[in-house]
């Protein structure tokens, strides 16, 4: 069974470098690519994601209330925040909002691979920085 993946960041380039990074592996999918938060609940109602990959540019209060509300409105899908913002503090409070699991930018394509089946698999996935 493959597994269903958004991607939600406002950069297209960024999308679909993160896309490049997951295209050729037979059992991961992207499904849905979005640059703004009004188009990613309309994916969202119509289109099964089993991860959605956030990147997140800036630290806001809508930031933490996107994914809070996210969680809450679609807890099937599990949100990997991808971030340049790694300090424990943004961390444990984005997890609380809801976040399954957070990378740092830096990270190898073999970490998001393996976060990606992580949280397919019910676990959260935290990477001490």
């Amino acid at each position: 069974m493959s597994i269903s993946v958004g991607i939600f960041d406002e950069h297209k380039i960024a999308q679909e470098g993160i896309s490049s990074l997951l295209s050729g592996i037979d059992d991961i999918e992207v499904v849905i690519k979005v640059t703004h938060r009004q188009g990613l609940n309309e994916k969202l109602r119509y289109t099964v994601v089993n991860v959605l990959l956030m990147n997140v540019h800036e630290i806001t209060v809508q930031m933490f209330n996107l994914v809070s509300q996210l969680s809450i409105n679609y807890p099937k899908v599990k949100v990997l925040i991808i971030s340049v913002h790694n300090h424990e503090d943004f961390v444990l409070k984005i997890i609380k909002a809801g976040a399954k699991g957070f990378l740092a930018k830096d990270t190898e394509r073999n970490e998001l691979i393996e976060a990606i089946y992580t949280l397919r698999n019910g676990y959260d996935y935290l990477v001490n920085q």
